[in-house]
């Protein structure tokens, strides 16, 4: 239930941007693609058949929302800034670091064991899974949009039901298999189709050429 809620963000992007003006229409092969992508990300954890906490799954689509509006404001006011992806990235988890070392002690709910593997692990999800990813995701939104690309939170829960059947013995199941390659093509949709155009604006034309 939680992948398929976060697999909702383009959704909510797309909601937005269109609610500010970022975007003026979505387009019949844009609007199929994301419609695809959510119906495949259903298919592959079907929440019909396992129940789940109303508090925890109204936490997991107010994040989904949080992600529509990162994705919208950082397409309106920082791609066209000169601001460069990578010093997006560092102010982005300089931020977090700051945060997270204000709110862990007050928050934290188990003592914390320092081990190798748990380093190593933070290492990976920090540098690779975090920097790396979000300067990928921060050059796809310059480049693509903001509703382009949210569409990478389809492909979280095709990782994820590969993940639970390769090292936690989760059941093969049709379903999961259909709705991957449900949410692949919507992706692949959402890829080829255009946006919408805007009309380039005119350099006035300089006093002397007038007269």
């Amino acid at each position: 239930m939680a992948g398929v809620l976060n697999a909702s963000t383009p959704l909510w992007t797309m909601a937005i941007a269109l609610g500010v003006r970022q975007e003026t229409s979505v387009g019949a092969g844009r609007g199929t693609g994301l419609v695809l992508g959510f119906a495949g990300t259903l298919l592959c954890f079907s929440p019909w058949e396992a129940g789940g906490a109303l508090g925890g799954a109204l936490l997991c689509l107010a994040s989904a929302v949080c992600y529509g509006i990162g994705y919208v404001y950082t397409r309106r006011f920082l791609t066209g800034s000169g601001v460069e992806p990578v010093a997006m990235v560092a102010a982005q988890l300089l931020v977090a670091t700051g945060l997270a070392a204000l709110t862990i002690p007050v928050t934290g709910s188990s003592p914390v064991s320092v081990r190798a593997d748990a380093f190593l692990a933070l290492a990976v999800l920090g540098v690779l899974c975090t920097g790396v990813a979000y300067l990928f995701n921060f050059r796809l939104t310059v480049e693509d949009g903001s509703t382009v690309a949210s569409t990478v939170t389809y492909l979280l829960p095709i990782v994820s039901v590969l993940l639970g059947m390769a090292f936690l013995a989760e059941p093969f199941r049709w379903n999961a298999i259909a709705g991957m390659a449900v949410a692949l093509a919507g992706v692949a949709l959402v890829q080829r189709s255009p946006g919408p155009t805007t009309q380039p604006q005119r350099r006035p034309e300089p006093a002397s050429s007038r007269s």
